[in-house]
């Protein structure tokens, strides 16, 4: 379920969704505006631990999936991070495939 907030920093939407095949792992998929001005929508997968999570930008998945210059209004990011969501399965498997060392197709 996506999480639509408007912080310090502007607006933001997110959707966290468990990696099955991968025990502890989670992807974390964000739209928001970043400091170049942009939007951009990216993903990454954490890792899940008792004491909350982690990530490891050097070691973990992580790809930018859209980054457009435009106005970062709730419905710019909802809109691009639908859009985004629509690929939700490929990724899935493409955050899989990195941590099982199969090659993507």
């Amino acid at each position: 379920m996506t999480t639509v907030t408007n912080g310090l920093y502007g607006w933001k939407a997110v959707d966290i969704v468990p990696l099955s095949c991968v025990p502890d792992k989670q992807i974390n998929l964000a739209t928001m505006k970043r400091a170049s001005g942009s939007v951009a929508t990216i993903v990454n997968v954490e890792t899940v631990t008792k004491y909350g999570v982690i990530y490891s930008p050097f070691s973990d998945f992580n790809k930018v999936l859209i980054k457009r210059k435009v106005r970062a209004t709730e419905k710019a990011i909802r809109a691009q991070h639908e859009e985004a969501m629509r690929d939700l399965d490929i990724l899935v498997q493409e955050a899989i495939n990195f941590y099982t060392g199969t090659p993507n197709l």
